[in-house]
């Protein structure tokens, strides 16, 4: 049986843990816990959530998703980018490049780049205006005679990891997990 157990996921995609010991579903597994309380709270808003995937706007989207009980704003606006990567549903999102989502490490990677505190907390506003100007300024830097523009989230994530290397470079952190050859398959 050993062979057949399989990761499902890691700490990098978290759900909350529910905080309430009266709820029924306090002590379940987390795997149950996912599927009946949280996926399952989601479908059941699926009515309002198709028309906002299935076109409409990024931030609509992840606002009403985020709604939804035990899903966050980063696990939302990463479904958003997920599906604004299928055919149909937010690749034609009219903010598809003018908003985005910055969690921690985006933020971090901003202040980095901004010569601000690492640990500063800009105003959304002004993370989203350096994002745009990075994006807008792309150009500058990418060889578009073969590779395609990235995308605002593209950039977003570039500033995670770019936050990512400085902690590890100025010896101010450790990497979660380093590269293994071959582990994952």
């Amino acid at each position: 049986l050993k062979h057949l157990r399989t990761k499902v996921y890691t700490g990098a995609y978290m759900v909350r843990a529910e905080a309430n010991p009266a709820t029924e579903w306090y002590g379940w597994p987390k795997e149950r816990y996912i599927a009946e309380i949280v996926v399952q709270g989601a479908w059941e808003r699926r009515s309002q959530l198709l028309p906002l995937a299935r076109g409409g706007k990024m931030e609509a989207f992840v606002t009403t998703l985020t709604s939804c009980y035990g899903i966050g704003p980063f696990i939302a606006y990463q479904t958003a980018v997920d599906l604004s990567w299928c055919k149909g549903w937010l690749d034609k999102a009219f903010d598809i490049n003018t908003w985005a989502m910055c969690g921690p490490g985006t933020t971090r990677g901003l202040n980095r780049l901004a010569g601000r505190q690492v640990s500063a907390h800009p105003k959304s506003e002004v993370l989203l205006n350096e994002l745009a100007e990075l994006y807008e300024r792309q150009d500058e830097f990418l060889d578009t005679s073969y590779m395609e523009p990235i995308r605002l989230s593209d950039i977003t994530n570039c500033c995670c990891e770019f936050d990512k290397y400085e902690r590890v470079r100025l010896g101010e952190g450790r990497p979660r997990s380093k590269y293994v050859e071959g582990r994952g398959y």
